[in-house]
């Protein structure tokens, strides 16, 4: 899968699920390792836009990772991957009230870290970003806010190796800016745009700039200046645009 060669792969990975739910010599089944398999198989068909099909599987992956491993520990990050896929894939179907839940869980599951303690801020922060958009998707717009405000929190703290990807930080920044704008408060608003443009500026861990993430920020930051009444500011922001 590596290769991007998901319908290839997809069927070792239910073989692998198959052997893995047989158990070991004794019969012991080890749950978190079927879960692992069973989460490969959702995203096997998830990368092929088959979201109906891989929820079921990522659902079969969360209920098996729950029980653990042979030991009965359970690793509460690679828990929080497969709740996160869940509400992956019922967000990209358009359903969005129900996909909530599933990465409010996620969250939860982030936040215990993995089996060693250790929080993934930058993957904890994935989770709380897809519950503001579930919620600014019903325009629940004042509470979809609360909840880019602790993405942009938990990302601004980097992955377990402390590296900060500006890019999905400024994706957060952004949308608190979006949802205070959308309740009329574009002066509240103003700096989280601007903060947002500055990180995509920056772009991800690797230093790569997204050109259109970076326009659709700028355009943001001006149409929110106009609103205030500053024009020529505006205008200053859009000539600095690089065409599309």
């Amino acid at each position: 899968s590596s290769q991007g060669r998901f319908a290839e792969a997809q069927p070792w990975f239910e073989r692998a699920a198959a052997a893995a739910e047989l158990g070991d010599i004794h019969g012991r089944v080890d749950r978190q390792s079927l879960g692992s398999s069973l989460h490969q198989v959702g995203y096997c068909l998830s990368s092929q836009g088959r979201f109906a099909e891989a929820q079921s599987w990522f659902e079969r992956a969360v209920a098996a990772k729950e029980q653990g491993d042979l030991h009965g520990r359970v690793n509460r990050e690679s828990l929080g991957t497969s709740l996160h896929q869940v509400g992956y894939c019922l967000s990209s179907q358009g359903r969005f009230a129900e996909a909530q839940p599933w990465f409010e869980r996620a969250v939860s599951a982030a936040e215990q870290g993995d089996i060693h303690g250790r929080v993934d801020h930058d993957s904890l922060g994935s989770s709380l970003h897809q519950v503001g958009d579930c919620l600014s998707s019903q325009d629940r717009f004042a509470e979809a806010q609360l909840w880019f405000e602790r993405a942009a929190g938990a990302s601004e703290q980097g992955d377990i190796h402390g590296r900060v990807d500006r890019q999905s930080l400024g994706t957060s920044l952004h949308q608190v800016g979006y949802c205070l704008s959308s309740q009329d408060r574009a002066a509240e608003a103003l700096p989280w745009f601007e903060q947002a443009v500055e990180m995509a500026r920056q772009g991800n861990v690797f230093g790569r700039v997204d050109a259109e993430r970076l326009r659709d920020f700028s355009l943001s930051l001006a149409g929110c200046l106009r609103k205030l009444g500053r024009d020529g500011d505006a205008d200053a922001v859009e000539t600095g645009i690089p065409p599309a």
